[in-house]
Protein backbone atom coordinates (compact mmCIF):
# COMPACT_ATOMS: atom_id res chain seq x y z
CA UNK A 1 0.00 0.00 0.00
CA UNK A 2 1.85 2.94 -1.27
CA UNK A 3 -0.59 6.15 -0.11
CA UNK A 4 -1.79 7.48 3.35
CA UNK A 5 -4.49 10.13 3.72
CA UNK A 6 -3.83 11.39 7.19
CA UNK A 7 -6.70 14.04 8.28
CA UNK A 8 -5.47 17.10 9.75
CA UNK A 9 -8.02 19.57 10.10
CA UNK A 10 -9.08 19.68 14.18
CA UNK A 11 -8.67 22.74 15.70
CA UNK A 12 -6.94 21.30 19.16
CA UNK A 13 -9.54 23.39 21.49
CA UNK A 14 -9.06 20.96 24.16
CA UNK A 15 -5.69 21.09 24.18
CA UNK A 16 -6.11 24.88 25.49
CA UNK A 17 -4.22 28.04 24.85
CA UNK A 18 -0.93 26.51 25.39
CA UNK A 19 -0.89 25.38 21.65
CA UNK A 20 -3.42 27.93 20.57
CA UNK A 21 -1.38 28.86 17.62
CA UNK A 22 -0.42 25.65 15.99
CA UNK A 23 -2.50 23.32 13.95
CA UNK A 24 -2.99 20.39 16.69
CA UNK A 25 -1.16 17.64 14.58
CA UNK A 26 2.16 20.10 14.93
CA UNK A 27 1.70 19.92 18.71
CA UNK A 28 5.27 18.84 20.17
CA UNK A 29 5.50 15.31 21.76
CA UNK A 30 8.82 15.90 23.72
CA UNK A 31 10.33 18.06 20.94
CA UNK A 32 9.02 16.14 18.12
CA UNK A 33 5.86 17.44 15.91
CA UNK A 34 3.06 14.44 16.28
CA UNK A 35 2.92 14.53 12.70
CA UNK A 36 6.84 13.87 11.66
CA UNK A 37 6.14 11.09 14.16
CA UNK A 38 2.93 9.80 11.94
CA UNK A 39 4.92 10.39 8.44
CA UNK A 40 7.60 8.25 10.30
CA UNK A 41 5.52 5.34 11.31
CA UNK A 42 3.69 5.54 7.60
CA UNK A 43 6.85 5.85 5.68
CA UNK A 44 8.60 2.76 7.64
CA UNK A 45 5.42 0.88 6.33
CA UNK A 46 5.95 1.15 2.76
CA UNK A 47 3.81 4.35 2.07
CA UNK A 48 5.84 6.37 -0.41
CA UNK A 49 3.11 8.75 -0.88
CA UNK A 50 0.88 11.07 1.65
CA UNK A 51 -1.95 13.82 1.04
CA UNK A 52 -1.99 15.45 4.35
CA UNK A 53 -6.14 16.98 4.53
CA UNK A 54 -5.46 19.84 6.21
CA UNK A 55 -8.11 23.02 7.56
CA UNK A 56 -7.16 24.52 10.83
CA UNK A 57 -3.91 27.06 10.08
CA UNK A 58 -3.89 24.50 7.33
CA UNK A 59 -0.89 26.50 6.00
CA UNK A 60 1.45 25.81 8.62
CA UNK A 61 1.12 22.63 7.77
CA UNK A 62 1.87 23.06 3.98
CA UNK A 63 4.84 25.41 4.80
CA UNK A 64 6.52 23.11 7.20
CA UNK A 65 6.55 20.04 4.80
CA UNK A 66 6.93 21.37 1.52
CA UNK A 67 9.74 20.57 -0.95
CA UNK A 68 12.23 17.43 0.41
CA UNK A 69 11.97 15.41 3.69
CA UNK A 70 13.99 12.69 5.61
CA UNK A 71 11.57 10.39 4.98
CA UNK A 72 11.60 10.03 1.27
CA UNK A 73 7.71 10.61 1.29
CA UNK A 74 5.94 12.34 -1.84
CA UNK A 75 3.50 14.56 0.12
CA UNK A 76 0.60 16.26 -1.17
CA UNK A 77 -0.99 18.87 1.14
CA UNK A 78 -4.68 20.09 0.36
CA UNK A 79 -6.43 22.31 2.55
CA UNK A 80 -10.07 22.19 2.39
CA UNK A 81 -12.39 24.92 1.71
CA UNK A 82 -15.10 24.64 3.95
CA UNK A 83 -15.37 21.87 6.97
CA UNK A 84 -16.82 18.38 5.87
CA UNK A 85 -15.55 16.33 8.66
CA UNK A 86 -13.53 13.21 8.27
CA UNK A 87 -15.93 11.40 5.80
CA UNK A 88 -16.90 14.50 2.82
CA UNK A 89 -13.29 15.69 3.28
CA UNK A 90 -12.44 12.52 0.92
CA UNK A 91 -14.10 13.29 -1.94
CA UNK A 92 -12.26 16.63 -2.47
CA UNK A 93 -8.98 14.55 -2.62
CA UNK A 94 -10.91 11.91 -4.79
CA UNK A 95 -8.63 12.25 -7.86
CA UNK A 96 -5.51 11.61 -5.71
CA UNK A 97 -6.95 8.42 -4.41
CA UNK A 98 -5.50 5.17 -4.99
CA UNK A 99 -7.52 2.04 -4.88
CA UNK A 100 -6.15 1.29 -1.43
CA UNK A 101 -4.87 3.68 1.16
CA UNK A 102 -3.96 4.26 4.46
CA UNK A 103 -6.43 6.52 6.30
CA UNK A 104 -4.69 7.94 9.84
CA UNK A 105 -5.58 11.39 12.00
CA UNK A 106 -3.40 13.90 12.69
CA UNK A 107 -3.88 13.59 16.15
CA UNK A 108 -3.28 10.00 17.03
CA UNK A 109 -0.44 9.10 18.02
CA UNK A 110 0.78 5.66 17.02
CA UNK A 111 3.48 3.30 17.97
CA UNK A 112 2.19 -0.60 16.76
CA UNK A 113 3.41 -2.82 13.51
CA UNK A 114 0.89 -0.44 11.08
CA UNK A 115 2.81 -2.57 8.09
CA UNK A 116 0.78 -6.00 9.21
CA UNK A 117 -2.77 -3.49 9.52
CA UNK A 118 -2.04 -3.37 5.52
CA UNK A 119 -0.83 -6.72 5.12
CA UNK A 120 -4.52 -8.18 6.55
CA UNK A 121 -6.42 -5.53 4.66
CA UNK A 122 -4.36 -6.43 1.38
CA UNK A 123 -5.08 -10.22 1.89
CA UNK A 124 -8.74 -10.05 2.16
CA UNK A 125 -9.48 -6.53 0.53
CA UNK A 126 -12.79 -5.69 2.14
CA UNK A 127 -13.90 -1.85 2.00
CA UNK A 128 -12.19 -0.89 5.50
CA UNK A 129 -9.95 -2.45 7.93
CA UNK A 130 -10.19 -1.15 11.50
CA UNK A 131 -7.68 -1.05 14.06
CA UNK A 132 -9.29 -2.24 17.37
CA UNK A 133 -7.92 -2.22 20.44
CA UNK A 134 -9.63 -2.65 24.69
CA UNK A 135 -9.72 1.11 25.58
CA UNK A 136 -8.65 2.36 28.73
CA UNK A 137 -12.22 4.58 28.73
CA UNK A 138 -14.63 2.38 27.01
CA UNK A 139 -17.37 4.32 29.09
CA UNK A 140 -16.57 7.22 26.31
CA UNK A 141 -14.86 5.40 23.48
CA UNK A 142 -16.01 4.84 20.00
CA UNK A 143 -16.76 0.85 20.01
CA UNK A 144 -16.96 -1.74 17.37
CA UNK A 145 -18.95 -5.15 17.62
CA UNK A 146 -17.37 -8.14 16.21
CA UNK A 147 -18.89 -11.20 14.89
CA UNK A 148 -17.87 -13.76 17.16
CA UNK A 149 -16.78 -16.40 15.19
CA UNK A 150 -14.05 -14.28 12.84
CA UNK A 151 -12.75 -11.02 12.47
CA UNK A 152 -15.74 -8.90 10.65
CA UNK A 153 -17.05 -5.84 12.20
CA UNK A 154 -20.86 -6.16 12.56
CA UNK A 155 -21.68 -2.72 14.14
CA UNK A 156 -20.16 0.34 14.85
CA UNK A 157 -21.26 1.97 18.25
CA UNK A 158 -20.15 5.77 18.38
CA UNK A 159 -20.17 7.08 22.29
CA UNK A 160 -23.01 9.80 20.68
CA UNK A 161 -25.21 7.18 19.70
CA UNK A 162 -25.34 4.17 21.68
CA UNK A 163 -27.29 3.33 24.91
CA UNK A 164 -24.77 4.77 27.57
CA UNK A 165 -26.18 1.97 29.91
CA UNK A 166 -25.87 -0.71 27.56
CA UNK A 167 -23.61 -3.88 28.10
CA UNK A 168 -20.83 -4.10 25.20
CA UNK A 169 -17.54 -5.43 24.46
CA UNK A 170 -14.44 -3.73 25.45
CA UNK A 171 -13.32 -3.39 21.28
CA UNK A 172 -12.57 0.18 20.97
CA UNK A 173 -12.57 1.76 17.01
CA UNK A 174 -8.56 3.16 17.44
CA UNK A 175 -9.21 5.22 14.82
CA UNK A 176 -6.58 3.93 12.65
CA UNK A 177 -7.87 2.67 8.79
CA UNK A 178 -6.79 0.62 5.73
CA UNK A 179 -9.86 1.88 3.02
CA UNK A 180 -10.30 0.60 -0.62
CA UNK A 181 -11.47 3.55 -2.20
CA UNK A 182 -14.86 2.15 -2.47
CA UNK A 183 -15.16 3.82 0.45
CA UNK A 184 -16.32 7.11 -1.20
CA UNK A 185 -19.65 5.64 -2.49
CA UNK A 186 -20.97 5.53 0.95
CA UNK A 187 -20.07 9.28 1.37
CA UNK A 188 -22.10 11.84 0.13
CA UNK A 189 -20.49 14.65 -2.04
CA UNK A 190 -20.57 18.22 -0.55
CA UNK A 191 -22.07 17.14 2.88
CA UNK A 192 -20.49 17.16 6.32
CA UNK A 193 -19.90 13.42 7.44
CA UNK A 194 -18.14 11.28 9.89
CA UNK A 195 -16.00 8.31 8.64
CA UNK A 196 -16.87 5.99 12.05
CA UNK A 197 -20.51 7.82 12.73
CA UNK A 198 -21.90 7.81 8.72
CA UNK A 199 -19.58 6.25 6.09
CA UNK A 200 -19.07 3.03 7.90
CA UNK A 201 -22.44 2.00 8.98
CA UNK A 202 -23.67 2.69 5.83
CA UNK A 203 -20.76 0.38 4.13
CA UNK A 204 -22.59 -2.36 6.52
CA UNK A 205 -25.79 -1.65 5.66
CA UNK A 206 -25.37 -1.89 1.88
CA UNK A 207 -23.50 -5.24 2.50
CA UNK A 208 -20.29 -4.36 2.27
CA UNK A 209 -17.32 -5.63 4.58
CA UNK A 210 -15.41 -4.14 7.07
CA UNK A 211 -12.28 -6.42 9.29
CA UNK A 212 -11.23 -5.82 11.98
CA UNK A 213 -7.27 -5.61 12.85
CA UNK A 214 -6.47 -6.44 16.59
CA UNK A 215 -3.50 -4.24 18.10
CA UNK A 216 -0.29 -6.05 19.44
CA UNK A 217 -0.13 -6.15 23.08
CA UNK A 218 3.18 -4.55 22.72
CA UNK A 219 1.18 -1.69 20.13
CA UNK A 220 0.81 1.72 21.26
CA UNK A 221 -2.28 4.09 20.03
CA UNK A 222 -3.58 7.44 21.57
CA UNK A 223 -5.51 10.35 20.86
CA UNK A 224 -3.58 12.97 22.47
CA UNK A 225 -6.26 15.71 22.29
CA UNK A 226 -6.39 16.37 25.90
CA UNK A 227 -3.07 18.09 27.74
CA UNK A 228 -4.22 15.45 30.34
CA UNK A 229 -3.41 12.46 27.17
CA UNK A 230 0.21 14.89 25.42
CA UNK A 231 1.47 14.22 28.84
CA UNK A 232 0.47 9.95 28.93
CA UNK A 233 1.95 9.90 25.27
CA UNK A 234 4.87 12.02 26.33
CA UNK A 235 5.67 9.41 28.97
CA UNK A 236 5.37 6.74 27.05
CA UNK A 237 7.80 7.88 24.75
CA UNK A 238 10.09 8.82 27.42
CA UNK A 239 10.12 5.61 29.35
CA UNK A 240 10.42 3.92 25.64
CA UNK A 241 13.40 5.68 25.20
CA UNK A 242 14.73 4.21 28.58
CA UNK A 243 13.56 1.11 27.85
CA UNK A 244 15.47 0.83 24.63
CA UNK A 245 18.52 2.06 25.83
CA UNK A 246 18.73 -0.48 29.08
CA UNK A 247 18.25 -3.53 26.64
CA UNK A 248 21.24 -2.05 24.91
CA UNK A 249 23.29 -1.46 27.66
CA UNK A 250 22.22 -3.90 30.53
CA UNK A 251 24.29 -3.21 33.86
CA UNK A 252 25.08 -4.97 37.01
CA UNK A 253 21.78 -6.12 38.85
CA UNK A 254 20.48 -4.44 41.85
CA UNK A 255 16.40 -5.04 41.60
CA UNK A 256 14.63 -8.11 40.87
CA UNK A 257 10.79 -7.56 40.38
CA UNK A 258 9.14 -10.81 41.20
CA UNK A 259 5.27 -11.67 39.71
CA UNK A 260 3.25 -12.82 42.60
CA UNK A 261 1.06 -15.61 42.20
CA UNK A 262 2.92 -18.78 40.72
CA UNK A 263 6.23 -17.68 41.24
CA UNK A 264 5.54 -16.28 45.53
CA UNK A 265 2.40 -17.54 46.21
CA UNK A 266 0.48 -20.81 44.75
CA UNK A 267 -1.63 -19.71 42.82
CA UNK A 268 -5.35 -20.10 43.94
CA UNK A 269 -7.21 -17.63 42.21
CA UNK A 270 -9.05 -14.83 44.99
CA UNK A 271 -6.90 -14.56 47.56
CA UNK A 272 -9.24 -13.26 50.26
CA UNK A 273 -7.87 -14.71 53.30
CA UNK A 274 -4.93 -13.72 54.56
CA UNK A 275 -4.40 -16.84 56.19
CA UNK A 276 -5.01 -19.24 53.40
CA UNK A 277 -1.75 -18.45 51.32
CA UNK A 278 0.77 -20.89 50.51
CA UNK A 279 4.09 -19.85 49.53
CA UNK A 280 5.40 -21.78 46.32
CA UNK A 281 8.38 -24.49 47.00
CA UNK A 282 11.76 -22.71 47.61
CA UNK A 283 10.27 -19.31 47.73
CA UNK A 284 11.11 -18.02 51.00
CA UNK A 285 14.58 -19.52 50.84
CA UNK A 286 14.69 -17.87 47.30
CA UNK A 287 13.92 -14.66 48.31
CA UNK A 288 15.83 -14.81 51.74
CA UNK A 289 18.88 -15.71 49.51
CA UNK A 290 18.32 -12.26 46.86
CA UNK A 291 17.85 -10.18 50.57
CA UNK A 292 21.32 -11.41 51.51
CA UNK A 293 22.93 -10.28 48.19
CA UNK A 294 22.30 -7.04 48.73
CA UNK A 295 19.15 -7.08 45.63
CA UNK A 296 16.08 -4.91 46.62
CA UNK A 297 13.08 -7.43 46.21
CA UNK A 298 10.07 -5.56 44.80
CA UNK A 299 6.67 -7.15 43.37
CA UNK A 300 4.11 -6.57 40.57
CA UNK A 301 1.05 -8.63 40.31
CA UNK A 302 -2.36 -8.46 38.32
CA UNK A 303 -5.02 -8.55 40.50
CA UNK A 304 -8.29 -8.32 38.03
CA UNK A 305 -10.24 -10.21 40.76
CA UNK A 306 -10.68 -6.87 41.99
CA UNK A 307 -12.42 -5.35 39.02
CA UNK A 308 -14.65 -8.23 39.30
CA UNK A 309 -15.63 -7.76 42.90
CA UNK A 310 -14.14 -10.95 43.91
CA UNK A 311 -11.48 -9.56 46.17
CA UNK A 312 -11.39 -6.15 48.22
CA UNK A 313 -8.71 -3.09 48.56
CA UNK A 314 -8.36 -4.03 51.83
CA UNK A 315 -8.21 -8.16 51.57
CA UNK A 316 -5.74 -7.76 49.30
CA UNK A 317 -3.88 -5.39 51.74
CA UNK A 318 -4.33 -8.17 54.48
CA UNK A 319 -2.79 -10.62 52.03
CA UNK A 320 0.33 -9.09 51.35
CA UNK A 321 1.09 -7.63 54.79
CA UNK A 322 0.81 -11.57 55.98
CA UNK A 323 2.91 -12.38 52.47
CA UNK A 324 5.52 -9.85 53.66
CA UNK A 325 5.33 -10.56 57.36
CA UNK A 326 6.40 -14.26 56.65
CA UNK A 327 9.08 -13.24 54.19
CA UNK A 328 10.33 -10.92 56.94
CA UNK A 329 10.69 -14.25 59.39
CA UNK A 330 12.96 -16.10 56.78
CA UNK A 331 15.09 -13.28 56.16
CA UNK A 332 13.54 -12.05 53.39
CA UNK A 333 11.97 -9.11 52.15
CA UNK A 334 9.87 -7.36 50.05
CA UNK A 335 10.12 -3.59 50.05
CA UNK A 336 7.79 -2.26 47.54
CA UNK A 337 4.57 -4.10 46.06
CA UNK A 338 2.35 -3.09 43.09
CA UNK A 339 -0.85 -4.30 41.44
CA UNK A 340 -2.99 -3.33 38.77
CA UNK A 341 -6.85 -3.99 39.75
CA UNK A 342 -8.02 -3.49 36.31
CA UNK A 343 -9.56 -5.77 34.00
CA UNK A 344 -10.52 -4.85 30.61
CA UNK A 345 -13.70 -7.30 29.41
CA UNK A 346 -16.56 -5.01 29.77
CA UNK A 347 -19.23 -7.42 28.52
CA UNK A 348 -20.31 -9.16 31.72
CA UNK A 349 -21.79 -7.05 33.39
CA UNK A 350 -20.13 -7.66 36.87
CA UNK A 351 -17.78 -6.04 39.41
CA UNK A 352 -16.88 -2.48 39.78
CA UNK A 353 -17.45 -0.51 35.95
CA UNK A 354 -14.98 2.02 36.37
CA UNK A 355 -12.20 -0.77 36.78
CA UNK A 356 -13.63 -2.54 33.52
CA UNK A 357 -11.00 -1.24 31.70
CA UNK A 358 -7.37 -1.35 29.86
CA UNK A 359 -4.54 0.31 31.68
CA UNK A 360 -0.80 0.72 31.26
CA UNK A 361 -0.38 -0.72 34.62
CA UNK A 362 -1.68 -3.79 33.68
CA UNK A 363 0.91 -6.61 32.10
CA UNK A 364 1.69 -6.99 29.63
CA UNK A 365 1.82 -3.32 29.86
CA UNK A 366 4.90 -1.77 31.66
CA UNK A 367 3.26 0.56 33.89
CA UNK A 368 3.41 -1.05 37.39
CA UNK A 369 7.61 -2.07 36.13
CA UNK A 370 8.38 1.76 35.39
CA UNK A 371 6.59 2.53 38.85
CA UNK A 372 8.05 0.19 40.91
CA UNK A 373 11.40 1.11 39.80
CA UNK A 374 10.73 4.67 39.38
CA UNK A 375 9.77 5.33 43.02
CA UNK A 376 12.65 2.91 44.17
CA UNK A 377 15.36 4.95 42.07
CA UNK A 378 16.28 1.71 39.97
CA UNK A 379 17.07 1.88 36.23
CA UNK A 380 15.82 -0.72 33.86
CA UNK A 381 18.75 -2.12 32.74
CA UNK A 382 19.36 -2.54 36.58
CA UNK A 383 16.66 -4.72 36.98
CA UNK A 384 15.29 -8.15 36.28
CA UNK A 385 11.54 -9.36 36.39
CA UNK A 386 11.33 -12.95 37.60
CA UNK A 387 7.19 -14.50 36.45
CA UNK A 388 5.61 -17.27 35.03
CA UNK A 389 3.64 -15.71 32.36
CA UNK A 390 3.74 -14.21 28.77
CA UNK A 391 2.35 -11.27 30.30
CA UNK A 392 5.51 -11.12 32.68
CA UNK A 393 8.28 -11.74 30.01
CA UNK A 394 6.58 -9.14 27.11
CA UNK A 395 5.75 -6.28 30.27
CA UNK A 396 9.61 -6.68 30.98
CA UNK A 397 10.95 -6.53 27.44
CA UNK A 398 8.68 -3.74 27.39
CA UNK A 399 9.92 -1.78 30.37
CA UNK A 400 13.26 -2.40 29.20
CA UNK A 401 14.43 -5.18 31.89
CA UNK A 402 15.60 -8.59 31.96
CA UNK A 403 13.46 -11.32 32.60
CA UNK A 404 13.82 -15.00 34.14
CA UNK A 405 10.81 -16.96 33.44
CA UNK A 406 9.54 -19.67 36.14
CA UNK A 407 8.44 -22.55 34.92
CA UNK A 408 7.90 -24.17 31.02
CA UNK A 409 4.81 -22.08 30.17
CA UNK A 410 4.72 -22.64 26.19
CA UNK A 411 3.21 -19.36 25.22
CA UNK A 412 6.16 -17.80 27.62
CA UNK A 413 8.56 -19.27 26.14
CA UNK A 414 7.24 -18.15 22.88
CA UNK A 415 8.10 -14.68 24.52
CA UNK A 416 11.59 -15.21 24.51
CA UNK A 417 12.75 -14.55 28.08
CA UNK A 418 15.83 -14.50 28.81
CA UNK A 419 16.49 -16.96 30.56
CA UNK A 420 14.49 -19.81 32.31
CA UNK A 421 14.65 -21.06 36.23
CA UNK A 422 12.94 -24.04 38.33
CA UNK A 423 11.93 -21.86 41.44
CA UNK A 424 13.44 -18.32 42.83
CA UNK A 425 16.61 -20.37 44.14
CA UNK A 426 17.42 -20.99 40.78
CA UNK A 427 17.01 -17.94 39.36
CA UNK A 428 18.65 -16.10 42.48
CA UNK A 429 21.67 -18.12 41.10
CA UNK A 430 21.44 -17.10 37.32
CA UNK A 431 20.90 -13.44 38.58
CA UNK A 432 24.63 -13.39 40.72
CA UNK A 433 25.97 -15.51 37.51
CA UNK A 434 25.15 -12.14 35.47
CA UNK A 435 26.73 -9.81 38.18
CA UNK A 436 30.24 -11.86 37.70
CA UNK A 437 30.32 -11.38 33.98
CA UNK A 438 30.15 -8.32 31.56
CA UNK A 439 27.00 -6.72 31.43
CA UNK A 440 27.37 -5.56 29.04
CA UNK A 441 27.76 -8.97 27.13
CA UNK A 442 24.84 -10.45 28.60
CA UNK A 443 22.43 -9.60 26.34
CA UNK A 444 24.24 -11.19 23.42
CA UNK A 445 24.42 -14.53 24.87
CA UNK A 446 22.16 -17.69 23.72
CA UNK A 447 18.93 -17.60 26.48
CA UNK A 448 19.38 -20.56 28.48
CA UNK A 449 16.24 -22.01 27.92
Amino acid sequence: MNQAVILCGGKGTRLGESFSDLPKPLVPVCGVPLLDRILEKSAAAGTTRVILAAGHLGEQIRERYKGSNRWNLEIHVHIEGKPLGTGGCLHEIAHLLDEDFLLLYGDVFLDFDLAALVVHHLKSHPVATVLVRQSDHPKDSDLVALDPHSDKVTVFLPKATRDPDGIYHNWGNAAVYACSRSLLDHIPKGVPSDIATHAFPAVLASGGEILAHHLESTGFVKDMGTPARLTEVERYCLRKGIAAESLLHPQKIRAVILDRDGVILRDKGPSTDAGDIEFMPGALEGLAGLHHQGLVCMVATNQPWIARGLLTGEQLHLVHLSMKEQIAAKSGKITDIAHSPYHPETHHGEGIPELRRASECRKPRPGMLFTLMEMNGFLPSQTVMIGDSEADVIAARNAGVRSILIGENPDALLAMPDARAEDIPHAKNLILSWNTKSPETKRHEKPPL
